[in-house]
């Protein structure tokens, strides 16, 4: 009986004589912080700036109360005056090859919509807004 090998998302299976043999596909190790960086999972708060990877704690309730009332008021002004796209964290901003934040506030105006490309910013938006927690410990 011939041998049959059909390739599934991260496995082969290999049929030989009825005895089906199930192999992981290699995937090489990352080179760079940006390779690390596609690889975490949707929704990791992680930035990439000159090929280093940041990574970051979950921001305080303040943070997005304060975030959550910013973005409301921008995005109505926004929708209402038909001015672009407003949306607010975590969404990748790739700004070339090297860098990839994740800003509080993103605006792209509906002339630059064109930078947004399979769900992800590839370019500078017209607008980021980061809000900065202050740090309580003394």
């Amino acid at each position: 009986m011939p041998i049959r090998t059909k390739p599934l998302k991260e496995y082969f299976v290999t049929c030989l004589n009825g005895t089906y043999i199930i192999e992981k596909k290699y995937q090489p190790p990352p080179r760079t912080a940006m390779e690390v960086f596609e690889m975490l999972p949707q929704g990791t708060l992680a930035e990439v700036i000159n090929n280093i990877l940041y990574m970051s704690p979950a921001p305080t309730f303040e943070h997005q109360r304060l975030l959550s009332r910013l973005h409301t008021m921008m995005n109505v002004y926004v929708m209402e005056n038909n001015l672009g796209e407003c949306v607010f964290s975590p969404v990748d901003v790739y700004l070339g090859d090297n860098n990839a934040v994740q800003p509080d506030i993103v605006f792209i105006a509906k002339e630059n919509l064109g930078i947004i490309i399979d769900g992800k910013v590839k370019g500078a938006p017209d607008l980021i807004v980061e809000v900065l927690s202050g740090n309580k410990k003394a």
